[in-house]
């Protein structure tokens, strides 16, 4: 995998990022079930090994200098305390990159190649058991052991205060790029950690009725932590999670209806901070303790009134929020105001990103029966969403990573033969022709950088099966 992009997301040619992946994986899983009339279970073994070379290097293409007659400051409209440099930069016109020397002020310019070598061991042992103690009374429990053995070797590439020949960056694209590096005078750090835990379930169901099922469970979840190129390593994140529900058929299996509730509470979640480099830069750190929770209910109905009629609605409330919280640049805005040096702030109450409060989707899709020659399927799709922050950093408190609240609704008419082999489709999707923000990441000079989602489009899809 190969990847370049605008370093600086700007139009300005100031910079570009590369990046270079290879990954070589193998995975195995082996299972035992039993069933004993009251008595079932599951029980078995996972096992994979993930080896993974990374390269992410960058390189400024202009000169850079924080010098008030090349970047001027400016003042942020609405946040009169707030200025920011403007993107000015001048080309440099050579066949040779000067890479400037990063202990004086208004260095030429910067460039960076950085290798890591991981590999991960997971192993996995699991079991879960159900009894029925009393007809349609069952007790499950179940538990994992993981365990992930990971290893790191990192390395730099030129140091900063060199001159950098074009012939390593002939032409500024990803496949330019030199190859892995593993010249041990570029070592950087090496190391090893082993992160393992135990996490569990326990439930009990009782069927009401062989249609009706309730249920109430508790379930704990982990995710182990990472080895970053600056040579830093996270721990665990962890989770617990409490849901109660019911899943439900009626009228012969015309109506279906499935419900629960929940709370779900993450604690040391991995976070990012800045903190200055020795070569004048600056390196994004992650690091433990963050702290979300999240409170919500969510419904889906399916009905089928007649055989070629389909209806589905789906429903989903959801109250997450943050606890306290990593900051990732001393210079964010938390709430319209900047924020102090310290790296934690106290975000009780503010929602998390990618939460919506309340969303909503409703699809009705109807079979138009046609015998031999198959048959014709209108369906429509409508999708309703409250708002959220799309930002994927702290800075999503600041109101430029906001997606307002919006609607969704798609079109689409099929045909498809008698023997299900074939079929096309023509569509139109986002009729509203609504631009939604997936996406925001804060990048190089305090830039966001938004993917935004399809606008209003349309065409047709041809399918087949052999």
């Amino acid at each position: 995998l190969d990847v370049g992009q605008d370093g600086d997301f700007s139009e300005l040619n100031h910079s570009e990022d590369f990046l270079r992946e290879r990954v070589k994986s193998y995975t195995t899983e082996v299972q035992l079930s039993g069933d004993f009339d009251r008595f079932k279970f599951t029980a078995g073994g996972y096992l994979s090994r993930d080896d993974i070379d990374f390269l992410s290097a960058s390189i400024r293409v202009t000169r850079d200098t924080n010098n008030a007659t090349i970047r001027p400051l400016v003042v942020v409209p609405g946040f009169p305390t707030v200025s920011l440099p403007v993107l000015n930069p001048t080309p440099i016109a050579s066949a040779t990159i000067d890479l400037g020397d990063p202990t004086v002020a208004g260095r030429q310019g910067q460039n960076s190649n950085n290798f890591q070598f991981t590999s991960t061991q997971s192993l996995g042992l699991f079991g879960q058991a159900s009894f029925e103690v009393v007809d349609g009374l069952r007790v499950v429990g179940g538990i994992r052991y993981s365990r992930d053995k990971k290893t790191s070797a990192d390395y730099g590439g030129p140091l900063s205060n060199t001159t950098l020949q074009g012939v390593q960056f002939p032409t500024l694209q990803p496949i330019t790029l030199d190859a892995f590096s593993t010249d041990r005078s570029f070592l950087t750090s090496f190391q090893a950690r082993t992160y393992s835990n135990f996490t569990f379930r326990g439930a009990l169901e009782y069927d009401i009725s062989p249609d009706v099922l309730v249920f109430a469970q508790v379930a704990t979840g982990f995710l182990s932590g990472s080895l970053a190129t600056a040579g830093t390593n996270t721990d665990d994140q962890k989770s617990i999670n409490y849901e109660a529900g019911i899943k439900s058929r009626f009228f012969d299996n015309k109506l279906q209806i499935n419900a629960s509730v929940f709370r779900t509470e993450y604690k040391n979640l991995i976070t990012s901070f800045q903190r200055p480099n020795n070569s004048g830069g600056v390196d994004t750190i992650s690091s433990n303790g963050g702290d979300i929770k999240a409170t919500g209910a969510e419904a889906v109905i399916e009905a089928r009134p007649i055989d070629d009629l389909r209806l589905t609605l789906a429903l989903s409330v959801l109250d997450s929020k943050f606890g306290t919280f990593n900051v990732l640049a001393p210079h964010q805005l938390v709430n319209g105001n900047p924020t102090a040096a310290g790296r934690f702030v106290n975000l009780s109450g503010v929602a998390s990103p990618f939460a919506p409060k309340f969303t909503a989707s409703f699809i009705a899709a109807y079979d138009i029966q046609l015998g031999s020659a198959g048959k014709i399927t209108p369906q429509i799709q409508f999708y309703y969403s409250g708002r959220y922050s799309a930002q994927t950093q702290l800075s999503f408190v600041d109101p430029a990573g906001l997606q307002p609240a919006f609607t969704k609704t798609d079109l689409r008419l099929g045909w498809t033969s008698a023997d299900e082999r074939f079929g096309i489709d023509a569509y139109v999707e986002n009729i509203e022709n609504e631009i939604v923000n997936q996406r925001t990441t804060y990048g190089g000079d305090g830039i966001e950088q938004v993917t935004w989602g399809y606008p209003r489009n349309y065409g047709v899809r041809v399918r087949a099966k052999f």
